[in-house]
């Protein structure tokens, strides 16, 4: 990234966001409340320290500097002012910019319905889905509706203060729209001298206190986020305005700052989809996904009833904060996941019963180029199981360009969490132990380093490892080298080793199943409104003595901007080739606004998709997205209900998107 006049969105969300290619649903999280916030930026001359610290490369201390230069040099006139914050470097500054704007400052900045009005703006978004194929869901009748996929989303901001949207979607197979969530938000308005009311939500929501121990519905990044995976405590509220259908809450809540003292109170009501168990008594688990394509899917709609409330303290002594959070879940049927069998045995601790408290508290202390943050929590079930987690960390940053993490987890077995999302390498904080080192370097002008070494105990089962502890060994290291300004290589070394269950001779023992990737990206400016990206991925996989499973893929990708911004092309062209579907290899490709970008191939296929955007007229945007996926080793794709009687499957996505 270290030599472009400025990082694209494409970069940083190849950069920032897919290396954690592996956990797709985490990973599409954050995707959809990053490209959010970009569509969406902030205005630097009215930003608060909390909506800077959303943005994931900015640490508590940078955004104080950001708004002390800003006080001193109000009102700013550009993004380049930020070269004059010694404490971000270039690359900071240009991500930066993804997500900032600068407006002009209003005279008057008194808030009355008038103003409220006049000073909104508005967004409609359109996007329908059409496949140019049939699945045996729609042939046999087991779906209920056709294979169309639609989304409607219409927005409202005002004066920085007032937002609000609805959005409603119908996922393919689905009869009707039957996801419908909305919110209506006030947002730092000030109510003295010392006080301030910094968010009050009604609808849809994400929280985010502590760590994300106790409770975290909003993002939480991964090791692999060149980003520090850790840079505060207390994120708060943020509307829920995505179209995932799962990890949010729906309510109310309130944060409140007097002077140095922050207070958050949330409720939440949600209705789930759970799966029952034999005898209707309880729930195995609880559906995610939000589809409700077959008879089966749809009788489970909306079973189960969850009830959270909770509350959060957060005290701010500028070098030291320190956060007391409460959190209390109850469903309306008690949870029993299967675990009276040897293969399901690894559930014992999952949670269970139909109440659930989690008590924590965090703490941050800066100290010059040093950093600690950390967060304990305890958690107790209605089964009376009690568990304990703790995350610390020590961050040390000798000079703008380099930057050095420690991080040490111990998440117990019996810990348990309904809405926690911490820095792991499980789904969810339980039943880890491990030491994380990580170093992000702008070693020369032109060459960029990020490596991370995470160590990890398993104390309890896991899904395929019978035997307890397991071990596991991450680590991944990347340098991008950007020798001029049309020119950007980047080449990523990643490998990930666990113990599983490994049958031999009818005895199973533990041994090492590890996955290793190898990515080289040329990026190269052919002209300023063409630019070339080529991608080649490698993958091996081996355990125990079975034959090592390959792949590879290889991909060119060409962004043209036509007639002067009003039309812009991206084309894509991806061959893979892998020995199985464990082999699969992750990959970024072209998607329209708002959309999730990433995919993983397997076996052998030719896979092409081009993405066309017209703006006409200001504030209205036309887009489509056409994709064509042919196999070559194989005459049908997918399996039961999905499968499609086929070799290529096509797609066509139309998308509006109106803003005034």
């Amino acid at each position: 990234m270290s030599g472009f006049a400025q990082i694209s969105w494409n970069e940083f969300v190849e950069d920032y966001i897919f290396n954690n290619e592996e956990n797709g649903s985490q990973t599409e999280l954050i995707f959809e409340q990053l490209n959010e916030l970009h569509i969406h930026p902030i205005d630097l001359n009215t930003a608060t320290a909390d909506q800077l610290l959303q943005i994931p490369v900015i640490s508590e201390e940078q955004a104080k500097d950001i708004i002390d230069y800003r006080d001193k040099n109000f009102p700013m006139q550009s993004l380049g002012e930020l070269m004059f914050v010694k404490s971000l470097n270039r690359e900071e500054r240009e991500v930066i910019q993804l997500f900032c704007i600068i407006e002009e400052v209003q005279p008057d900045q008194s808030i009355t319905f008038k103003k409220v009005f006049k000073r909104s703006k508005h967004e409609v978004f359109i996007r329908s889905d059409i496949p140019f194929y049939t699945k045996e869901g729609q042939r046999n009748g087991a779906y209920r509706g056709n294979g169309l996929k639609n989304k409607l989303r219409y927005t409202f901001s005002s004066m920085g203060h007032f937002f609000a949207s609805i959005q409603t979607e119908k996922d393919e197979g689905e009869r009707g729209y039957d996801y419908i969530a909305g919110y209506a938000m006030l947002k730092n308005l000030q109510t003295g001298k010392n006080s301030e009311i910094c968010e009050i939500i009604a609808g849809n929501y994400r929280a985010n206190f502590g760590l994300g121990l106790a409770i975290n519905t909003s993002i939480s990044y991964g090791k692999n986020m060149q980003a520090t995976p850790v840079a505060t405590i207390d994120k708060g509220f943020s509307p829920h305005s995505s179209f995932v259908a799962s990890n949010y809450l729906s309510g109310g809540a309130v944060r409140y700052r007097y002077k140095r003292l922050t207070a958050s109170l949330f409720g939440a009501f949600n209705k789930l989809d759970g799966n029952y168990n034999a005898d209707s008594t309880g729930i195995t688990s609880i559906k995610s996904d939000g589809l409700r394509r077959t008879a089966l899917e749809y009788s489970k709609r909306h079973n189960l009833e969850e009830t959270n409330i909770g509350g959060n303290l957060h005290l701010d002594l500028n070098r030291f904060q320190v956060s007391l959070t409460s959190m209390y879940s109850h469903y309306s049927l008690p949870l029993i996941p299967r675990s009276n069998t040897p293969a399901t045995l690894y559930n014992k601790y999952s949670p269970s019963g139909n109440g659930f408290q989690n008590y924590s508290i965090a703490y941050s202390y800066q100290f010059g180029k040093f950093k600690l943050i950390g967060e304990t929590a305890l958690s107790h079930t209605s089964t009376r199981q009690t568990g304990f987690a703790t995350l610390n960390g020590f961050q040390f940053r000798p000079n703008i360009r380099n930057t050095l993490q420690l991080m040490v987890r111990s998440y117990g077995a019996k810990y348990t969490t309904i809405h926690g999302h911490a820095f792991s390498e499980n789904s969810k904080p339980q039943n880890e132990q491990a030491i994380y080192l990580s170093w992000t370097s702008q070693l020369t002008p032109s060459l960029d380093i990020f490596t991370y070494l995470d160590l990890m105990r398993f104390p309890w089962l896991k899904s395929g490892v019978s035997g307890s502890p397991s071990y596991g060994i991450d680590y991944m290291a990347q340098a991008t080298w950007t020798p001029g300004t049309k020119n950007r290589f980047m080449l990523r070394y990643h490998i990930k080793t666990k113990q599983k269950d490994f049958t031999e001779n009818n005895a199973v023992s533990l041994r090492y199943n590890t996955r290793q990737t190898v990515k080289l990206q040329h990026t190269i400016q052919l002209h300023p409104k063409l630019t070339c990206v080529t991608t080649a991925n490698g993958i091996c996989i081996t355990f125990a003595q079975n034959s090592p499973e390959l792949g590879f893929s290889i991909s060119e990708n060409v962004r043209w901007t036509v007639l002067t911004n009003l039309l812009k092309l991206n084309f894509s062209l991806i061959y893979v080739d892998t020995d199985t579907y464990n082999a699969r290899v992750y990959n970024y490709e072209p998607s329209l606004l708002y959309s999730f970008g990433i995919n993983s191939y397997y076996y052998q296929a030719i896979r092409g998709i081009l993405v066309a955007n017209l703006t006409p007229i200001k504030g209205l945007t036309v887009s489509t997205r056409f994709s064509i996926t042919n196999y070559l080793d194989h005459k049908t794709i997918g399996t039961g209900n999905e499968l499609i009687a086929s070799s290529s499957r096509s797609d066509l996505q139309l998308q509006l998107r109106y803003k005034f």
